[in-house]
């Protein structure tokens, strides 16, 4: 059994309280440059990193992590305990209000989760691809939750930390509302969305952190106001300006020529990676998937464009459990890869007979336009050449990026640039969306993948991690996507009026911040 309780937390979030407190009156607003327009501003949107920025700050999960070591600590949960195999308590913390003034309790909270994980809703859909077994939720008491599960998962508390908890009010007598003007129980309200414009937001003074010592950190700001500037020269144009205090997601070689000091390197988030249609007569071809790999100059990628980025293997960091540091990242090659294709073409493989699709989400990731273009020439001076490459609208990309393999037309050719991040800490929730045939995201399906990932997340301990090791040994052998590099995350921020430390979680909270001065 694993009980998690309030001491836990870090002295310094006390500390925080205590030394953010005194600065509110002097405190009245702030200005951030968000790099993507929200598709909505419901409940299950949020842990996704084109939306928390906003929505983090509005809304609040059972389960928290530790800004420095990631490790989970209590949130709207004060503590969690397993019962046995398949059955989980959650303490719920008492005295918290949301925002319309409905309180929290187990049933709400069982409310909230189950409409986000078991409902086939307007906003549900992306979330449950971090789904593992069925849950069900019940309410005990009034503040102890019930969560029963239809097989073990150890990574049950981690999985909540993903899905914050609605207003069951709001949910039941305004659905509508739920996807345009989020009621939670964080430090900030909802206050306006002026699409493609901003999002502003004030503090809620009945906020259960205000008067709590276990709240990490505390709302130096009365309001906030969070402006929608998708192009990375408008963000760092707005700082320089003034405009703003701070530019979230900046391209890294800009930010650190253009800023200098107020350029904030965070800690590496996220993995970049090609998602390659394994199911297409060429990229289908073990050898074409291996020259496409040995073709791309991954130190020369993340140097350049990058900010530094170094090459990777794998989809999670050395520090997520499941990664094998005996896992090389592909060397580049390029000679090697021409071989490569040399063989499959003379073996009869179409290789430049069907067009490629190399594309990419717009401003997925600071820089990506420029390393779709260098992948592309990479691909060419290797001798595949049939290849067209777009930066696509998120409501264009999404699709073809969420198309199961068993559903991807065996012509589509679609090889997909995009970012993996590793707040999980866990193999486990990303081999569920991409090495497992029946995941949202996979564009891969292979049996011994499949099955050593079915017994690896219902293990817990070295038996698990024995089990994800071999998962990313299977899928680093079969090559089915190209991994590129780790992504660190650039922002700008004004350090002679604002205070701010990157978290380990790449959450960025108001609560985190203060004035300079």
């Amino acid at each position: 059994m694993n009980l998690h309780d309030t001491h836990l937390l870090r002295a310094a979030a006390v500390a925080a309280v205590v030394a953010f407190a005194p600065a509110t009156a002097l405190a009245q607003h702030i200005d951030i440059a968000v790099a993507e327009q929200p598709d909505a501003l419901d409940s299950t949107h949020a842990y996704q990193a084109s939306h928390s920025t906003i929505l983090r700050n509005i809304y609040e999960t059972l389960t928290a992590r530790d800004p420095v070591t990631g490790e989970l600590v209590p949130s709207l949960a004060t503590g969690w305990e397993q019962i046995d195999d398949t059955t989980w308590h959650f303490t719920i913390r008492e005295g918290v209000t949301f925002h319309d003034g409905s309180e929290l309790s187990a049933e709400v909270a069982a409310f909230g989760l189950d409409w986000t994980w078991n409902a086939d809703r307007r906003g549900s859909i992306s979330i449950r691809g971090f789904m593992g077994p069925t849950m069900e939720f019940e309410a005990i008491d009034d503040y102890l939750l019930e969560i029963r599960l239809s097989d073990p998962d150890p990574l049950l508390p981690t999985r909540l930390y993903a899905s914050t908890i609605p207003s069951m009010q709001q949910v039941q007598n305004d659905p509508d509302g739920w996807l345009t003007s989020p009621i939670g129980t964080g430090p900030y309200r909802f206050v306006e969305w002026v699409r493609a414009s901003h999002v502003d937001v004030e503090r809620f003074d009945g906020w259960w952190g205000l008067t709590a010592d276990d709240a990490q950190g505390y709302p130096a700001f009365q309001t906030a106001r969070f402006l929608v500037r998708t192009e990375n020269a408008a963000r760092i144009a707005a700082l320089r300006a003034g405009e703003v205090l701070m530019a979230e997601r900046l391209a890294p070689d800009v930010c650190l020529t253009e800023l200098g000091e107020d350029c904030i390197n965070a800690p590496a988030s996220s993995h970049v990676f090609i998602k390659m249609d394994n199911n297409h007569p060429v990229l289908g071809d073990a050898r074409i998937r291996m020259a496409i790999s040995h073709a791309i100059d991954r130190e020369g990628i993340g140097e350049a464009i990058m900010g530094g980025a170094s090459p990777v293997s794998q989809l999670v960091a050395a520090s997520v459990l499941g990664h094998d540091t005996e896992l090389p990242p592909h060397e580049f090659d390029p000679e090697r890869a021409r071989e490569l294709v040399a063989e499959a073409v003379n073996d009869g493989v179409p290789v430049n007979e069907m067009p490629l699709r190399l594309i990419a989400r717009q401003d997925s990731f600071p820089g990506n336009d420029q390393v779709l273009e260098a992948i592309l020439e990479m691909m060419s001076q290797v001798g595949i050449t049939n290849v067209s490459a777009s930066i696509l609208e998120p409501s264009s990309f999404n699709p073809i990026w969420l198309t199961n393999y068993a559903e991807i037309e065996e012509d589509r050719g679609v090889m997909a640039l995009h970012r993996q991040p590793n707040e999980w800490f866990d193999l486990a929730p990303v081999a569920s969306i991409y090495y497992v045939c029946w995941g949202q995201g996979a564009s891969y399906c292979s049996g011994e993948a499949t099955e050593t990932f079915a017994l690896g997340s219902a293990a817990s301990g070295s038996e698990r991690e024995a089990y994800l090791k071999e998962l990313s040994r299977i899928v680093y052998e079969d090559n089915p996507y190209m991994m590129i590099v780790d992504q660190p995350l650039f922002h700008g921020i004004d350090t002679g009026q604002l205070s701010w430390t990157p978290r380990i979680d790449m959450s960025i909270l108001l609560k985190d911040m203060a004035p300079a001065n």
